[in-house]
């Protein structure tokens, strides 16, 4: 663990200090040589509250895992400080065991009834996005991020009010919001993009990953397409029924492309064409850690980008809930795109999401879709007729 003393330095000079030492921290982190992880104590002295920082590689731990390391952590401190001997809840399956799961799932019968699905999605045609710049400088340079957010009240809403319209979760409105918002500035009905998963399915019986510490990240790619949606409704129940038509929530496309003993299936996933945007759904920091928790998420931290000197995605938005605020971060190359460029689409992308919250609060009986009664084999039409003739008769 690595000390800081800042006792005598005044606070301006103190705050440059630390935001000093995160970033010199947060860059140390190398997956192939070490370290993955720092600890530095920031000394305040005896009349003021020290910190301590964690800093962690993302491909160690995910959102879930710094949940469940820092409550682990205020346990422990809470019992050594009452003398107490450390009793922490029981493990559960542990990653070297998941990780063994995967390798027996990636060559079974189930995993490979997927392959159809995944490779008859990507062959279809769709558009590269419109740029400001002719170059492929797409480097961590030269990376900018556009930031936007919405109000507590809205935020609400997309958590917890909305739903009831069309048995949505918030992903599924996220995405919603997204696809409209491209297609406007697109023109293109249609938008191919990886979205990003906490990769925590249960598809094995005897797993219990409740308590298990690492990255479980997945990332699958989608082509939504809504050229038959005329408004917002219906763009909202194609995008519902094209997320929950993906087999396994999408995890068995990693598993065929680098776990699979089939080489021709891993080589035609690999040699698909890239999408251009990805996305990524945190999840609620609010929730992470508890208000009696004895950590918070420093305000220092820079986000530096320590794993690769070019980006895969030309736009990567990664949206989160941080002090009951939605928040959403669009990452792009500055030689690419014009900052006035991603602004609009993620103004848009905020009006649009406010349009669908009103939308789906006017409505007031709940709108059913094929998904909701997998087992009737329903249309969207074939389902809207049967519900009507049963509101028919009541």
């Amino acid at each position: 663990m690595k000390r800081v003393d800042l006792s005598l330095q005044p606070e301006i000079e103190r705050k440059l200090t630390i935001e000093s030492v995160v970033a010199e921290l947060e860059a140390s982190l190398n997956l192939l040589e070490g370290p993955l992880l720092r600890f530095v104590f920031f000394d305040l002295g005896s009349q003021k509250t020290s910190y301590l920082l964690i800093v962690i590689h993302d491909l160690v731990v995910d959102g879930i895992s710094w949940r469940i390391l820092l409550e682990d952590l205020q346990t422990a401190y809470q019992q050594i400080s009452q003398a107490q001997v450390i009793h922490l809840p029981q493990s559960s399956t542990s990653y070297i065991q998941w990780t063994q799961s995967l390798q027996e799932y990636a060559q079974s019968s189930e995993i490979m009834r997927e392959q159809d699905y995944w490779l008859q999605e990507m062959q279809k045609s769709f558009s590269r996005l419109p740029v400001d710049y002719s170059t492929d400088d797409n480097t961590a340079a030269n990376t900018d991020i556009v930031s936007v957010s919405l109000s507590k009240e809205e935020t609400k809403s997309v958590l917890e009010e909305i739903h009831k319209a069309y048995n949505t979760q918030i992903q599924d409105v996220l995405l919603i919001a997204l696809v409209d918002a491209f297609a406007t500035w697109t023109g293109e009905r249609k938008l191919r993009l990886d979205i990003r998963g906490n990769g925590r399915n249960k598809i094995f019986k005897n797993v219990n990953l409740s308590r298990t510490v690492g990255s479980f990240t997945t990332y699958f790619p989608v082509i939504f397409d809504i050229a038959k949606s005329s408004d917002l409704g219906e763009t909202s129940i194609a995008v519902k029924e094209y997320l929950r038509n993906i087999p396994n929530s999408g995890i068995g496309y990693g598993i065929l492309q680098y776990l699979s003993s089939e080489q021709e299936i891993q080589s035609k996933l690999q040699n698909l064409p890239q999408s251009e945007v990805s996305f990524n759904y945190l999840g609620q920091y609010d929730q992470m850690i508890s208000d009696s928790s004895l950590f918070r998420l420093p305000e220092t931290s820079q986000g530096i980008n320590y794993s690769t000197p070019s980006n895969r995605y030309l736009l990567q938005i990664n949206a989160v809930v941080v002090q009951e605020h939605l928040q959403l971060q669009w990452v792009y190359s500055n030689a690419i795109h014009r900052r006035e460029t991603i602004e609009k689409l993620a103004n848009s992308f905020i009006e649009v999401l406010s349009s669908l919250i009103a939308h789906c609060q006017s409505i007031e009986a709940q709108r059913y879709t094929p998904s909701d009664f997998l087992r009737a084999k329903l249309n969207q039409q074939q389902l809207d007729d049967f519900l009507l003739k049963i509101n028919q008769n009541n």
